[in-house]
């Protein structure tokens, strides 16, 4: 089927809700919808670049497939420009940034690129993350058992450019670097410069050598190989380790596993050099052969943690402390949020030109906050996307909806406090840390990695009744000062990112899981390291609903009851109003569930 035509069914097929989520990962104000068709949304939805906030909802495994299924269609193209006939395909009217466009792509040739084509755990687990990239419409159904790309997905994922053939990188070797190399393959080094290279040329070419001298080589060689192909990387020498222009020097670069590539051909120049350097990168065919040899990495889930026993931990506390802490903080955060809210009644919090708030007031909230700036400034900064709080003439304000939120049972109010403090964006809108940026509210922002999310997911995988054994404030401190991170502080900066992969390309990640780390012990979420009753509640929830926000999660609910030691209501008792609040994320999830339901039409297919 036609790829707008496929996306277009595939939209059809759901809910306005579900649509509505795919096109909340189209920056607000990109889109006039009042003057939209069908069309202009799946030309928008069908490019990734224009949907950066979608990579903030997709785990490790949903990158690695998504590499996978690109290096799928890259391999039936033979890494050439125009595919092996030479030609290119016409391309679909939209503004994709690749040549060509790639796809589609085979359901099972996926599951097998990640090692996935036969029944069992890994196969469960990756046809589940492929649902997950459908339900976005990263991929879409093409109707003969296989799935379209985005227009871009080449772009996103796939090579950096084609790489040059062995033949051609040959072509800029040395009589010396030829025999150097063939002696390395255990081939015959006598004869001139053309033989050699015709040599060297057939052994790189041929697939049983390369896969042989793949599996051959010494253990962290064969690992940096296959980083290096599925991940295009280039390597830059610079001028001084090379000699007579692109020839291999005799006393290696410096870089043992770097010569032994060298070596062996598995890395051969390329046309590219920059002013000190040349640059070198897999050729095409022993890339081709290695990415048909060898599977992508798939890691269907964190690395698995080990811990000691929580008990006595934190010394003095029975068996039932992390609980007892949980229960202290749930209570203090409920006194909190009543002392906060008639704090800003009686003094609206002032803004600053630059949208921050000023100082009188943060020094007046954090007085509320019984003298704690972070849980202050956490409150403050869930109030504004649960909509509890508004800025309006220069001030910080209640909005309307408050009569309702101090109708709400306690539990209530706190089960709405710990949702949106685990969804919160990376950046602070009125009063960030020092470490996150304030929030611009830009259409050309893109993703950022939610830390806060991350790190409450990743506690779902801490088993009850062990503790990783973090302090948070002392874990910050050591890491800043002496770049130490013990156990328990690396497993939780792994299971970060196998949550959030966009991490790794922050350079301050480290420091924003651990501080995403330090806000759940305030909460009462995480408690002398483990994981409490309501943090492993609250992680099921967002695990399993990441954007739904229009009843709390009674899993959650029930939790913090339990904490607190409330119970369950009689019959015919009430503790409360519903609480029922709309933040501009709901508020605008709704708008876009209507232009949904308008645009694609109805009845909508189940």
């Amino acid at each position: 089927m036609d790829r707008l035509a496929a996306l277009d069914a595939h939209l059809r097929t759901m809910p306005p809700e579900r649509v509505a989520d795919i096109l909340s990962t189209i920056p607000d104000g990109a889109v006039r919808y009042r003057t939209a068709t069908p069309d202009t949304l799946l030309d928008l939805i069908m490019i990734l670049a224009f949907r950066p906030t979608v990579f903030e909802r997709l785990p490790l495994p949903h990158h690695q497939l998504l590499r996978a299924v690109v290096a799928v269609a890259e391999n039936a193209q033979e890494l050439l420009p125009g595919g092996p006939e030479g030609g290119w395909p016409r391309r679909r009217r939209s503004l994709a940034q690749d040549p060509f466009l790639l796809g589609p792509v085979d359901h099972e040739a996926l599951l097998a690129k990640v090692g996935a084509d036969r029944p069992g755990p890994a196969r469960m687990r990756a046809e589940e993350y492929v649902s997950d990239l459908l339900a976005l419409a990263v991929l879409w159904p093409d109707g003969d058992g296989g799935y379209h790309l985005p227009d871009d997905a080449g772009y996103q994922f796939g090579m950096r450019g084609f790489p040059w053939s062995v033949e051609e990188a040959l072509d800029g070797y040395g009589l010396a670097t030829l025999r150097r190399m063939a002696l390395a393959l255990g081939l015959d080094p006598t004869g001139d410069r053309w033989e050699l290279r015709k040599t060297l040329q057939g052994a790189l070419t041929d697939e049983r050598k390369v896969v042989s001298l793949v599996r051959g080589a010494p253990h962290g060689v064969g690992h940096r190989i296959l980083q290096m192909t599925f991940f295009s990387e280039q390597v830059e020498i610079t001028s001084t380790h090379l000699a007579r222009g692109v020839d291999l020097p005799v006393d290696g670069t410096g870089d043992d596993e770097r010569d032994w590539l060298l070596e062996h051909g598995l890395l051969l120049p390329t046309g590219y050099e920059t002013d000190d350097a040349r640059i070198f990168e897999v050729a095409r065919e022993v890339a081709l052969t290695i990415r048909r040899f060898f599977p992508h990495r798939f890691d269907p889930a964190p690395q698995q943690v080990t811990g000691p026993p929580v008990e006595g931990m934190p010394p003095g506390r029975g068996p039932g402390a992390v609980e007892e802490i949980s229960r202290e903080a749930l209570t203090f955060l409920a006194g909190a949020d009543t002392r906060l809210v008639a704090t800003l009644t009686e003094h609206p919090g002032r803004l600053r030109r630059d949208g921050r708030l000023a100082v009188p007031s943060r020094r007046r909230l954090t007085k509320a906050a019984g003298g704690n700036e972070d849980l202050a400034r956490t409150w403050l900064e869930v109030g504004a996307r649960t909509g509890l709080l508004i800025a309006e003439n220069g001030h910080i304000t209640l909005s309307d909806q408050a009569g309702a939120w101090s109708a709400a049972a306690p539990e209530m109010r706190l089960v709405a406090l710990l949702e949106g403090w685990a969804r919160r964006a990376e950046d602070g809108l009125w009063w960030p840390t020092d470490d996150e940026p304030v929030a611009s509210g830009a259409v050309e922002e893109g993703a950022d990695a939610r830390s806060r999310w991350a790190v409450v997911c990743a506690l779902t995988h801490v088993p009850s009744g062990i503790t990783l054994c973090i302090d948070g404030a002392r874990a910050t401190r050591e890491l800043a000062e002496e770049n130490k991170k013990a156990t328990g502080t690396e497993w939780l900066l792994s299971a970060a990112h196998w949550y959030q992969p966009l991490t790794a390309v922050d350079p301050e990640h480290e420091f924003r899981v651990l501080r995403a780390f330090r806000e759940a012990e305030l909460l009462g979420v995480v408690c002398a390291g483990a994981a409490s009753r309501v943090g492993r509640a609250l992680s099921q929830r967002i695990r399993s609903a990441p954007r739904i926000e229009d009843e709390p999660g009674e899993g959650v609910l029930a939790a913090v009851r339990e904490t607190l030691g409330l119970g369950t209501p009689d019959p015919g008792e009430s503790w409360g109003g519903a609480l029922d609040l709309v933040g501009p994320e709901h508020a605008r999830h709704r708008e876009l569930t209507r232009w949904a339901r308008e645009l694609f039409g109805r009845p909508w297919i189940p």
